[in-house]
C-alpha cells in the first residue's frame, strides 16, 4: 500500500521535481520514500511505501527485476504471490534466487517469466501498477479490475516540453511546475448528477483516471516519447460468469452451494488475512461486515480486532448491533460514538483527503473510523462490494418490479404523473400509493417505499430500464444549479448480453457507483492515515463464483442477497442481522437544519457562490430554503457544499 508517481517527458530537465511531486503523497507511504530516473529516454518514478508485507528494505520501490529489465512502481496488494512464486519455482529447472518475501518482487519475476499481459491475468489482488520496460521502451499503466487503487493521469505541454505525468492522487500531478489546467465542466456536470466524479474525468479539464481493469501503453520511439493518441484498453470486465461452474453449480443443490461459497470465502479472508503488521475488521454489524468478522475471526487463532462507529441519533446508530455481533464473535472490540461535533471538525479536511469534489456523506464516518482504528491495526477488512457482486441494494430488488408497473402506464399520462408527485409530501404519497394500489389488478400492484418518493417522481415517464437505472442512481437532474450546463451522458447501455434487469443494475454499479464513490470513499479516508483496506468480496475467485450463480442465489422474494444471508445464518443467529440495511450512516439532512446550519449557510452565501461563478445564487437558494422546510434535498444540498467547501479550500 502506497503512493505511486512518474514523469515521462522530452526534456529531461521536466523529470527532476520527482520528488517534490512524491512530497505530496506521503500520507499513503509513511514507512519509505524513493525515487528512480533515467536520462535516456527521460523518465522519472517515484514511491511512497507503507509497509505491510517484507518490512525489511527488500520491498522497497521503485524495484528492478533480477534481469533490470523491468522497473516497476506498485500501490496494491498481490494476495496470491506466493502462489506464483511457487508456480514459477515449478517452471524453472533452477530456483530462482529470491531477496525477499514481498508480492512486489513476485510481481517483477512474473513479468519476466509470463510477460506483463499473462501476469496480470493470474494475480488476485488489488493494484495501481506502472512498469518501465526498457527492453521493448514502453510504459505500461495498470489499474485492478474493480479500480480499488487509484491512478491519474495527465498530458501537458507542447512538442519538446511535453510532459506525462500519473500518481496516485491528482495532488502530485498538480505540483509539476509546467502544469496548467482548469475545471472540468464535463466533471462538474457528472459532480452533480451523482455527487461523485466518474471515471475517466477528474474536476480538472486535463486530468483523467485510468478505467478500472483497463491499462495504458506509453511508447518511446524515434527518439522520443509519443504522448498523442494515448487512450486506455479493457483487460478484466466487471462481469465474469464462468459456464462449467455454472452448471457444477446448477447440480449441487442449495446446501452445497452454499457450503461452495463458505470454503471460497473462507479462503479468501485467511488469504487476505496475511499480514506482517496488526490487521482489524471494520464492523458496521450488517451482513458483508459481520460474515466477514466472522470467517476473520474463525481463521485466526486469536481474537482479532473490530472497530464500529455510532452516533448518538439513535435512528442513524447501529453501533449497538455491531457490539452484539462482536459479543457473539467474541472480537476485541472498539466502538466510537460520534455526534455533530465531530463532523464539524472533520469537514474542513474532507476536501484536502478526496483530492476533488466528492459527497457521499458517509465520508464523514468512514474517515473517524479509519482515524480510530489507526493506533491499533495497520490494516483493515470491510465489506465493500457485496451489494455489487451478491444483489444487495434496494434497486435490484424492487427495480424489476417498478419497472414493470411503470411500463403499463400510457406514455401520455407518464410525465404529467410523475411531475406531480415531486410536490407530494411523504405523507401525501403513501396515501395515493395506498389509494391507487387498490384500484389496481392484483398483478399490477407494486409496494413502493415512501422514502424513496423523489426517486420514484423521476422515474415514473422512464422509456426503458436503462432509463430507469439512471433515475434510481442520478441524485439531482444535470447541472441544476450549474450556471452554464453542460449534459454529459457518461452512462453506457451495456447491456445487450444481459436479460435481467437487476444483473444489468449490478453490472453497470460494477463499472461506476463501486470504482468511483464507495471505493474512493474508503481508499482516500483510509490511506489519509497510512492505513490499508483490503475487500474480500471483490476477490476474483469470489467474484466468478457470484456471477455464476442463478439470480435466485441473490435476489429471492423481497431480500437481496439471499445466499449470504444463508450463509451468515452459520455463524451469527438471525436476530442480530436481520433489519434494514444501514452502513455507517450520518442524520446529515438534519444536522443541516441544525448543528450544521451555520457552517453551511456562510458556504452558500451569495458572496461566496458567486465568487466562483460555478453556481447559479438563486437556485442554491432555493434547493436550501426547500430543505429547511422539510423537503428533503440534503443528498442535491451536500454536493453544493462539498464543491463549495472544495473551492474555498483551493484558494488556501
Amino acid at each position: 500500500m502506497c503512493g505511486i508517481v512518474g514523469i515521462l517527458s522530452n526534456n529531461r530537465n521536466h523529470i527532476e521535481n520527482i520528488q517534490e511531486l512524491l512530497d505530496t503523497l506521503l500520507h499513503r507511504g509513511p514507512d519509505g520514500n524513493e525515487t528512480y530516473k533515467e536520462y535516456s529516454p527521460s523518465i522519472a518514478l517515484g514511491h511512497s511505501r507503507l509497509s505491510i508485507i517484507d518490512l525489511t528494505s527488500n520491498g522497497t520501490q521503485p524495484k528492478a527485476s533480477s534481469t533490470g529489465r523491468f522497473i516497476i512502481t506498485f500501490n496494491g496488494e498481490i494476495y496470491n504471490h506466493q502462489n506464483l512464486r511457487k508456480r514459477i519455482e515449478n517452471d524453472l529447472d533452477v530456483m530462482p534466487s529470491w531477496q525477499g518475501s514481498s508480492d512486489t518482487e513476485t510481481l517483477l519475476m512474473c513479468f519476466e517469466h509470463f510477460g506483463i499481459s499473462k501476469t496480470i491475468e493470474l494475480v488476485t489482488g488489488m493494484f495501481a501498477i506502472a512498469v518501465w520496460d526498457k527492453q521493448l521502451k514502453e510504459v505500461t499503466l495498470i489499474r485492478d479490475r474493480f479500480g480499488e487503487k487509484p491512478l491519474y493521469y495527465s498530458k501537458f505541454g507542447d512538442g519538446q516540453d511535453s510532459v506525462f505525468v500519473f500518481a496516485s492522487e491528482i495532488r502530485a500531478i498538480k505540483k509539476h511546475k509546467l502544469y496548467k489546467g482548469g475545471f472540468s465542466n464535463e466533471a462538474l456536470s457528472c459532480y452533480f448528477k451523482y455527487n461523485y466524479i466518474p471515471a475517466p474525468y477528474s474536476i480538472y479539464e486535463n486530468i483523467f483516471k485510468l478505467n478500472s481493469g483497463s491499462l495504458m501503453k506509453i511508447k518511446f520511439s524515434g527518439g522520443k516519447w509519443n504522448f498523442d493518441n494515448l487512450s486506455d484498453v479493457e483487460w478484466s470486465k466487471p462481469f465474469n460468469s464462468d459456464a462449467n461452474l455454472a452448471d457444477k453449480i446448477s447440480t449441487l443443490g442449495e446446501k452445497k452451494t452454499i457450503d461452495m461459497l463458505d470454503n471460497i470465502l473462507s479462503e479468501v479472508v485467511d488469504e487476505y488475512s496475511i499480514s506482517d503488521v496488526p490487521i482489524g475488521s471494520f464492523l458496521s454489524g450488517g451482513i458483508d461486515s459481520t460474515l466477514v468478522s466472522s470467517i476473520m475471526q474463525k481463521v485466526s487463532i486469536k481474537p482479532i480486532q473490530t472497530f464500529t462507529i455510532g452516533s448518538k441519533d439513535s435512528l442513524y446508530d447501529e453501533s449497538k448491533f455491531a457490539s452484539k455481533v462482536a459479543k457473539h464473535l467474541g472480537t476485541i472490540h472498539h466502538e466510537l460514538i460520534l455526534d455533530h461535533q465531530d463532523a464539524i471538525d472533520v469537514i474542513p479536511d474532507l476536501c484536502n483527503i478526496y483530492d476533488e469534489p466528492f459527497a457521499d456523506s458517509s465520508q464523514i464516518p468512514i474517515v473517524l473510523l479509519s482515524r480510530f482504528a489507526k493506533p491499533n491495526v495497520s490494516v483493515s477488512m470491510s465489506g465493500d462490494g457485496g451489494d455489487e457482486i451478491f444483489g444487495g441494494y434496494n434497486r435490484y430488488v424492487w427495480g424489476p418490479s417498478i419497472y414493470k408497473t411503470i411500463n403499463r402506464i400510457p406514455g401520455l399520462v407518464k410525465k404529467p404523473l410523475g411531475a406531480s408527485l415531486e410536490y407530494l409530501s411523504k405523507d401525501e404519497f403513501q396515501s395515493f400509493i395506498k389509494a391507487s394500489s387498490s384500484l389496481l389488478p392484483k398483478k399490477m400492484r407494486v409496494s413502493l417505499p415512501s422514502d424513496k418518493l423523489r426517486k420514484i417522481s423521476k422515474i415514473i415517464h422512464s422509456n426503458n430500464s436503462a432509463e430507469m437505472y439512471q433515475s434510481l442512481t442520478q441524485v439531482s437532474e444535470v447541472g441544476f444549479a450549474l450556471n452554464d450546463n453542460i449534459n454529459v451522458d457518461n452512462f453506457s447501455n451495456d447491456w445487450s448480453n444481459i436479460n435481467s434487469v437487476s444483473t444489468n443494475m449490478m453490472y453497470t454499479d460494477r463499472k461506476t457507483y463501486l470504482p468511483d464513490d464507495i471505493l474512493v470513499k474508503t481508499d482516500r479516508a483510509t490511506m489519509s492515515v497510512g492505513l490499508e483496506n483490503r475487500s474480500p468480496f471483490l476477490d476474483y475467485k469470489l467474484f466468478t463464483f457470484a456471477d455464476s450463480l442463478d439470480e435466485n442465489y441473490k435476489i429471492r422474494g423481497k431480500q437481496g442477497k439471499w445466499i449470504l444471508r444463508k450463509l451468515l445464518n452459520r455463524y451469527a443467529p438471525n436476530s442480530l442481522i436481520d433489519r434494514p440495511k444501514s452502513g455507517f450512516s450520518i442524520p446529515i439532512g438534519s444536522w443541516l437544519r441544525g448543528p450544521l446550519k451555520e457552517w453551511a449557510f456562510d458556504l452558500i452565501s451569495k458572496d461566496n457562490i458567486n465568487k466562483y461563478g460555478i453556481l447559479n445564487y438563486e437556485m442554491v437558494n432555493s434547493i436550501w430554503e426547500a430543505h429547511l422546510t422539510g423537503k428533503e434535498m440534503h443528498n442535491e444540498l451536500w454536493g453544493i457544499l462539498m464543491l463549495q467547501n472544495w473551492l474555498i479550500n483551493q484558494d488556501k
